[in-house]
């Protein structure tokens, strides 16, 4: 079942673009945040950083995710083709 909202609710670090926006969620938004999850925990840092939270939003709606090999250079090369 999808949910919708007005405004985002969520962990700002995880989130998925749509949950930024408030828009409907899905199976999507909860696989994109393990994504960004499995990021942090092998390089040590989520996959992006902001000053503030509304940075880190729009980086989530406009930036490209980065490679892990750019997050964390010694990241398997398993995971970074995944």
């Amino acid at each position: 079942e999808e949910l919708t909202g007005k405004r985002p609710v969520g962990t700002p670090a995880f989130m998925a673009p749509e949950q930024c926006r408030g828009d409907a969620v899905g199976p999507a938004t909860d696989i994109y945040a393990v994504g960004c999850l499995l990021a942090q925990l092998i390089a040590g840092r989520p996959p992006f950083e902001g000053e503030t939270v509304a940075v880190l939003l729009a980086s989530h709606c406009f930036e490209p995710p980065p490679r892990l090999d750019a997050l964390y250079p010694g990241a398997p090369a398993e995971a970074v083709e995944l």
